[in-house]
């Protein structure tokens, strides 16, 4: 006798209609999940550049009660009042010189200096002699000015004095303002200065150039701060 089976026992599978849906299901919720994921990376690394320049400030000017000159972060952290807060330092392709860390660019500018002659040679050698003495006193020189071509960032003075920085501005930049193959590390440009000691937040930063530094916030012309081109952190 034949075995008659009816069409209710017949295993049916997904249709491709339904997988396609399913797919499109899983893409969506991938997509909001990167975009939360970018989202709160971008955030972190604007909290730490944030953070990074109140720790220069502060380290500054303990370094200015001291020397009463402010400090490069190369030589902050040289003289141990930095740690890994300056980052490594990078020179771009179109010259400046940054530190960067956590995916900001940090680029510090003395904008007011004084020569000073060093402790050495304050009491003026003769002039056979003031060569020997600046070369022997070249680890305690500070060569800061602007005009040295590393944004003031290192460098060393053999002229046998130093140079006082006086006030200096800071700057921080996203790196992939630098870097166009990088995924954003930020979106917030940050400005600081030894005048006002505060975090700016720059205004407008898109017709700005990153490998500028001095004209967010600062006339470098006028020497003083352009604070309508930033806005205060509350």
């Amino acid at each position: 006798m034949k075995k008659t089976f009816s069409s209710t026992n017949k295993q049916r599978g997904f249709s491709m209609i339904e997988l396609l849906v399913v797919i499109v299901i899983i893409f969506i919720l991938s997509s909001i999940a990167i975009v939360n994921l970018l989202s709160a990376k971008t955030s972190a690394n604007e909290a730490a550049a944030i953070g990074e320049l109140k720790a220069f400030l502060i380290a500054n000017h303990t370094y200015f009660t001291i020397h009463n000159s402010f400090a490069t972060p190369a030589q902050l952290n040289k003289a141990g009042f930095i740690g890994d807060e300056a980052g490594s330092q990078e020179t771009l392709s179109c010259g400046k010189t940054i530190f960067s860390k956590s995916g900001y660019s940090f680029t510090m500018v003395p904008t007011k200096v004084e020569r000073r002659l060093t402790k050495q040679t304050a009491s003026t050698p003769k002039k056979d002699d003031f060569s020997r003495t600046a070369s022997n006193n070249n680890k305690d020189s500070y060569s800061n000015a602007p005009n040295n071509g590393n944004n003031g960032n290192n460098g060393n003075n053999d002229s046998g004095e130093e140079i006082a920085i006086l006030e200096y501005l800071m700057d921080a930049v996203p790196l992939s303002e630098y870097k166009p193959n990088v995924f954003k590390t930020g979106i917030r440009w940050f400005y600081t200065d030894s005048i006002s000691n505060s975090i700016w937040i720059i205004n407008d930063p898109k017709r700005k150039n990153p490998c500028s530094p001095g004209e967010f916030c600062y006339d470098l012309t006028k020497s003083q701060p352009l604070y309508n081109e930033c806005s205060p952190i509350n």
